[in-house]
């Protein structure tokens, strides 16, 4: 390991180049595929709601974890591309769509997932997404403080402020098992698309009179 490199835990807004490009362009790869995953389940739930004819609080719950997903996706890569010592507030944006928007995103999640039962997905599953759910809840818990501390120092002029002092290593652990368990809730989707048949894209190109 270079040492540049955290020796513990990778922290971008602490890492140098090169290692924190390619650690940025492996999070801008990560988004892409949290998108494509949140957008599959998507439509996954609306045709088995559809096929069931459940009423309008599934689609309602079922787009708001689309648009929730997307912003997750979306912070990821904000955070991948403006770090913390180049773009402050931004970073913290991101990071705040990432982990925030996560959270509500497993949370919102649950209550779909119980109200797809038994339509779809399992009841263990439905359990262990519960318990993944509450963790983050936890850990959110201890971000916030830090995180709106990090805001009200945006606008010191001087940057020389240590990490230290806002419990980084904490912070980071705590940003991290996030990250994880959301990914891990993300993952539980796998028994649901295990029944899903994706089609190929067809294109049609029309004669031009």
């Amino acid at each position: 390991m270079l040492p540049q490199s955290c020796p513990s835990l990778v922290i971008l807004e602490q890492t140098r180049r090169p290692e924190s490009a390619i650690f940025g362009q492996l999070l801008n790869i990560g988004s892409v595929i949290m998108a494509v995953s949140i957008y599959v389940r998507y439509l996954q739930v609306k045709t088995v709601a559809t096929g069931s004819k459940l009423g309008s609080r599934v689609r309602l719950l079922n787009l708001t974890c689309l648009w929730l997903g997307l912003l997750i996706a979306l912070g990821v890569s904000i955070v991948a591309n403006f770090q913390l010592s180049v773009a402050f507030v931004v970073h913290l944006i991101g990071t705040g769509f990432a982990i925030g928007f996560g959270v509500v995103f497993q949370v919102v999640q649950v209550v779909l997932c119980l109200q797809l039962y038994p339509h779809m997905g399992s009841k263990y599953v439905n359990k262990g997404r519960i318990l993944i759910a509450f963790a983050s809840c936890i850990w959110l818990g201890r971000c916030i403080p830090s995180y709106f501390s990090g805001l009200n120092c945006a606008g010191h002029q001087d940057r020389s402020i240590k990490f230290e002092e806002f419990s980084v290593l904490i912070d980071t652990v705590a940003e991290w098992m996030i990250i994880l368990l959301t990914m891990a809730f993300i993952l539980t989707f796998v028994y649901e698309f295990k029944r899903t048949t994706l089609q190929e894209i067809k294109f049609e190109i029309s004669e031009i009179a």
